[in-house]
């Protein structure tokens, strides 16, 4: 998945903790068309915050990847 961010954002992507199948941001399976699987920060302090509140509304259920706008996963959260 390659994603085009700007400069300077971050990019949050969800998936299963049990299968590692990437979720949509309605929590559906994503299924390779849209690009509604991933949600994008101004910084990397939202997208921790975002993350933080995300494990507690689905009682840690998903695992999460933060991406730079190179595309390189700068944080992994289980």
């Amino acid at each position: 998945m390659n994603l085009k961010i700007e400069e300077g954002k971050f990019s949050v992507i969800r998936s299963e903790s049990s299968t590692g199948i990437v979720v949509n941001n309605d929590n559906s399976r994503y299924s390779n068309v849209g690009d509604d699987y991933y949600k994008i920060f101004d910084n990397l302090e939202l997208a921790i915050t975002f993350i933080k509140e995300d494990k507690k509304k689905y009682s840690n259920i998903f695992e999460y990847y933060i991406q730079n706008h190179q595309g390189d996963c700068i944080e992994f959260f289980r």
